[in-house]
């Protein structure tokens, strides 16, 4: 399986407030669609503007569990190695307020704590959305296990030989 990222998360350097990775983008048609058509929630006021301006919002908005691919699109930006290091352990997510159809949004990727427990390594993410007012929209708490870089076991060559693996 071909590697993502080349830059490789280091547990030491996972400092409490440290921006990871960030990334400025337009909410467009499709991706409030592909979040819908993900969760099968087919509300018209993610997609018909007429029945949207009849709701109490008037427009049309993103789901409110809209992710935009959570936190890889900023990490792979950044050529940062993804699912390597962490075995996901649980979420809290907030929504503030509706993210609207052409808002520009920033989403940030934090560390919010590190911490251990029971001789296990854990690691608390921050993912924050704004939009372009810098009002805050949505933010996820994510917290991961900490399994580090896992090496081989065995090295294997392109022609299917095992080489020596140090």
């Amino acid at each position: 399986m071909p590697e993502v990222g080349k830059i490789d998360l280091k547990w030491e350097d996972l400092t409490p407030g440290k921006v990871i990775a960030s990334m400025t983008y337009m909410l467009t048609p499709d991706d409030i669609r592909e979040e819908a058509e993900a969760y099968e929630d087919f509300n018209p006021i993610y997609s018909d503007p007429e029945f949207a301006k009849n709701t109490e919002i008037g427009y049309v908005v993103a789901p409110f569990f809209i992710t935009l691919g959570e936190f890889l699109p900023p990490l792979l930006r950044h050529d940062m190695k993804m699912g390597v290091n962490t075995i996901y352990a649980s979420s809290i997510k907030e929504s503030f307020m509706p993210m609207f159809l052409g808002d520009v949004v920033t989403k940030t990727l934090s560390i919010e704590e590190t911490y251990e427990k029971r001789g296990k390594k854990f690691l608390v993410w921050r993912i924050e959305w704004t939009n372009q007012n810098g009002e805050l929209a949505k933010r996820q708490i994510r917290t991961s296990y900490w399994v580090g870089t896992p090496q081989p076991l065995i090295k294997i060559d392109r022609t299917g030989t095992q080489v020596d693996a140090s």
